[in-house]
């Protein structure tokens, strides 16, 4: 793979090789309107691509408010580039852009959207501790029971860097 490079100047590529990218991983819903993507791109707050020399290979779309919410909208990767770290890395500089809001509550209501998302554990978790400070490792502790699963790496990449 040729030397790999993230940008956020989405318009300097040609939209055909955006459309492509989607077409590759099966989301030809939305390339069937391509001004409705394109719109959908022109009204995204934060947008990168991954790049191995001139071809993208990676992109990730998001909306935020800029002050608490970042809502990542699409992650999509080249199937001949999956399970590499490139997702990984554009997540991290979206987070990192939006480090100011609730991007780990975020990240984690979507882990566990089959169980609920966050709403019944922060229910049950707020009811329990109500106005007591709690540390990190009481939270992380409650999480992982609540929804019986480790978080430790979770907590590495959001919490602890």
């Amino acid at each position: 793979m040729n030397q790999l490079s993230f940008i956020e100047d989405w318009k300097s590529e040609s939209f055909d090789k955006i459309i492509a990218l989607y077409d590759s991983v099966g989301w030809s819903v939305y390339t069937k309107n391509q001004n409705e993507l394109y719109t959908a791109f022109l009204n995204s707050s934060f947008m990168i691509m991954a790049k191995a020399g001139d071809e993208i290979i990676g992109i990730l779309r998001s909306i935020s408010d800029d002050v608490s919410i970042h809502y990542l909208q699409d992650i999509l990767i080249l199937p001949t580039a999956q399970n590499q770290g490139i997702g990984r890395k554009m997540i991290d500089l979206a987070l990192n852009r939006y480090a100011h809001g609730e991007a780990f509550i975020s990240y984690l209501n979507n882990k566990f959207e089959s169980k609920g998302g966050m709403l019944p554990f922060l229910s049950w978790f707020f009811l329990k501790y109500k106005f007591v400070p709690v540390t990190t490792e009481i939270l992380k502790s409650e999480l992982e029971i609540f929804f019986a699963t480790d978080l430790t790496e979770d907590f590495q990449t959001y919490i602890y860097n």
